[in-house]
């Protein structure tokens, strides 16, 4: 739908939803050709660095709808008019072919290093209870299920929470058979936290394993987009992770 088409056409503050912004007639500025430059070539790990309010969230959510086999119907019609259909029917046949995997870290804000291992429980509980269909997938191991179990319950410990995110993409590529879109946004804010207030030993310990196990030379893994804040301030928390 264009402008002038006799609908009242909104700024997106706020909004960081791809599908919201494609179907409640509000502005979107056309980055779809970086859904393009992927599929032409992409490293294992793409890094956007942005500050605030820079649309990174909306990115990824666009990367998400585009890509997501389980969002193939909903995203139908989204991309009608913006560059990548233009880029031709070679491009739009990987519209909802992965399996893709969004999550976000920009919530882990707390202030101790016991309470910040409390939230990572809570939100990897929280993304396992959204994908529980693996929990009784017959394509996937039986002991993979057993794992994932007690995480969604939060009843595994520091080492198997720092596997986490390996396990989940192990099974979604088991699952779906193809290896695994990973789009993680602000993935640095907990380590930025732990900075600011005195545990970043134990967090960057945590976190070099919990991203680096599903990042590295994963064969579960497709490809993974990140975001975080700009890039001057992740230099070393980047290196920690090689």
């Amino acid at each position: 739908m264009k402008e002038g088409d006799g609908m009242k056409w909104q700024m997106p503050i706020g909004v960081d939803n791809f599908f919201d912004i494609r179907s409640k007639h509000y502005y979107f500025v056309d980055k779809t050709d970086f859904i393009r430059q992927l599929i032409d070539g992409h490293s294992a790990v793409t890094l956007i660095t942005r500050p605030r309010r820079f649309g990174k969230t909306l990115t990824l959510s666009m990367l998400e709808h585009f890509f997501s086999i389980e969002k193939e119907a909903q995203s139908r019609r989204l991309f009608d008019g913006l560059a990548i259909e233009g880029a031709g029917a070679a491009y739009m046949a990987h519209r909802g072919q992965y399996p893709v995997l969004f999550l976000f870290l920009k919530d882990l804000k707390d202030l101790t290093w016991p309470q910040m291992l409390q939230s990572l429980s809570s939100w990897i509980s929280y993304w396992f209870i959204d994908h529980e269909y693996l929990a009784e997938s017959p394509a996937v191991n039986p002991d993979l299920r057993r794992r994932f179990l007690a995480l969604k319950q939060q009843g595994a410990g520091q080492n198997e929470m720092q596997l986490a995110l390996t396990l989940l993409v192990k099974m979604m590529h088991q699952h779906f058979g193809k290896p695994v879109i990973l789009l993680l946004d602000e993935y640095d804010a907990p380590i930025q936290q732990a900075w600011e207030h005195g545990f970043y030993t134990e967090c960057i310990a945590f976190m070099k394993q919990f991203l680096g196990s599903v990042l590295k030379g994963n064969r579960d893994l497709d490809f993974a987009v990140l975001t975080g804040g700009p890039a001057g301030g992740q230099k070393e928390y980047f290196q920690r992770f090689e």
